[in-house]
């Protein structure tokens, strides 16, 4: 999954939505990639009027649909079952995050 391409098109959405300027995706993206990786974290650093605690509920039920598989690996994933192998993924995420991705 290109999870960067996929919080890039999150920060566009959420900059619209406050209306914080195309500028502000790339401070986004920024603080994403310097060290905030725990979006607790994360939306104590970006300022608009929601909680840290509403802001990172709407990013958690946004973001499973804008992470997409690449097709070349779930095409391999269906070949493999096909040929029947059990498959599983291993992921670090929360499962209710990850099962929303197979949408």
């Amino acid at each position: 999954m290109n999870l960067d391409e996929a919080f890039r098109i999150w920060a566009a959405e959420f900059a619209d939505e406050h209306g914080l300027g195309h500028e502000a995706v790339d401070r986004l993206v920024a603080f994403d990639r310097v060290g905030y990786p725990h979006r607790e974290v994360f939306f104590g650093k970006v300022r608009v009027s929601a909680s840290i605690e509403e802001l990172w509920g709407r990013y958690r039920e946004r973001m499973p649909y804008l992470a997409r598989c690449r097709p070349e690996a779930v095409e391999g994933l269906a070949r493999l079952r096909a040929a029947g192998w059990r498959v599983a993924i291993v992921t670090n995420g929360t499962a209710d995050n990850q099962l929303g991705k197979t949408q």
